[in-house]
């Protein structure tokens, strides 16, 4: 490596590191991402097992996150499409909720369907068209208050919160009691209502091989580890150090304060979660005509240790041999066994244990930062001139830590501009 041609040295090959490369690529500099695993990504990896593709736990992307559609190709992506709505588990049967405003062909069942009273779904309606017209910066500026107190306040029914609206936010925020902040929760709804949710077919770590397209590969450094940063230069675990104008953290808050000369980086929690991977040798014999769903399904009966199930397979053939079906089960309780989730799966889809077979698990301890508030400035600069970035500093999840390093990047750009001056 020649530490002499390098604008910017950014540590960590994240979603907020490769935006933060990107950007800064595309504007003309000479820069190196340095990564301490063997892959790039984070937490958005994949990887073939046993002939079907496993998602580093249950994740996807919504075509409506807006910074994050401006420097992502979609197409590249081969983007498969989940259904609008949900299936819930009930306790005994799964009944099904979905957006009339997406497809009017669904009025009908939607305002039968048992999930909520007419007036929990008149009020989903008012409240998506109160948030569509919103300003997402007015959104998420608001003064914040905890998700559970928001529902309350919007009159829901707490059969509805139960069922439906606790689960299915749960299950993206990681948060069991939704104690996260409504702002967050609003933008999601708004966000949810204006997109389509997807999978790319390569699997999710497609998102970050896009992102590092066009960086030269040996521009980016794997199974490489920081020791110490400052503003113009890195050092090495191994003791080697290079120099640079500017230096970018993109690193979660553990590893950005353990390679920081400051101690005054955010110090915050973590949401962890488990998804187990599952076949089952044939779904129609417990779901039916409801086999092939493309909608989250989501536990509803407030029992037992599923938060939602997705059978990937549907939406992407991709992720399972011919002939054969993938299942991702999410669960809160990072300590959930396969074999706890099998027997609820078998109870679920009244069929025997020995029909579903168990692929894999992947336990995500530190999977979304635990925010209290909700926080638009995206960077922090520290008195040395590091620049950090991540979603740590905006909000948990791809937007986040693709925003993030987007503005880090433009932050980047402007001392460069002004250190030439």
């Amino acid at each position: 490596m020649n530490t002499n041609k390098y604008d910017v040295i950014i540590v960590g090959a994240g979603l907020a590191g490769l935006a933060a490369g990107k950007t800064l690529h595309n504007l003309g500099y000479k820069i190196l991402i340095i990564e301490k695993e063997n892959s790039i990504g984070g937490k958005l990896k994949s990887k073939s097992h046993l002939g079907f593709n496993i998602d580093y736990g249950f994740q996807v992307l919504l075509t409506g996150y807006e910074e994050t559609s401006k420097i992502l190709d979609y197409k590249k992506l081969s983007l498969n499409y989940f259904d609008n709505g949900a299936l819930i588990w009930d306790g005994k049967k799964f009944n099904s909720i979905s957006d009339p405003t997406r497809n009017i062909k669904t009025i009908i069942e939607s305002f039968k369907s048992p999930v909520g009273t007419l007036q929990d779904k008149l009020r989903i309606l008012i409240l998506k068209y109160e948030l569509y017209w919103k300003n997402n910066n007015d959104i998420l500026n608001q003064d914040d208050y905890e998700t559970i107190t928001y529902f309350i306040k919007k009159k829901f029914s707490t059969k509805f919160i139960n069922n439906f609206l606790k689960p299915f936010f749960s299950g993206i925020l990681l948060d069991k009691s939704l104690q996260s902040p409504h702002t967050f929760t609003q933008y999601l709804f708004k966000t949810f209502s204006k997109s389509t949710t997807a999978i790319p077919s390569n699997g999710i770590q497609a998102i970050p091989d896009e992102l590092a397209r066009g960086i030269p590969k040996d521009q980016i450094i794997n199974n490489t580890e920081v020791k110490k940063i400052y503003k113009n230069s890195i050092m090495l675990k191994n003791g080697e150090e290079f120099f640079c104008k500017q230096v970018i953290c993109a690193t979660d808050n553990i590893n950005a304060q353990l390679v920081s000369s400051l101690k005054n980086i955010k110090s915050i929690n973590y949401y962890g979660c488990i998804t187990h991977y599952f076949t089952i040798d044939n779904l129609k014999n417990g779901l039916g005509k409801q086999a092939d769903t493309k909608k989250i399904i989501l536990n509803g009966s407030n029992k037992g240790y599923i938060n939602n199930v997705a059978i990937m397979s549907n939406i992407a053939k991709t992720y399972a041999p011919a002939n054969k079906n993938l299942l991702a089960v999410t669960s809160l309780d990072i300590n959930s066994r396969y074999n706890q989730i099998r027997n609820e799966l078998a109870q679920w889809f009244n069929i025997e244990n020995s029909q579903i077979s168990h692929i894999e698990s992947v336990k995500i301890k530190n999977a979304l930062p635990k925010l209290k508030k909700i926080d638009d400035k995206n960077i922090e600069i520290d008195k040395n001139g590091i620049i950090y970035c991540g979603d740590y500093l905006s909000h948990p999840s791809i937007e986040g830590a693709i925003s993030s390093g987007i503005y880090a990047g433009d932050k980047a750009n402007e001392v460069i501009l002004n250190y030439r001056q």
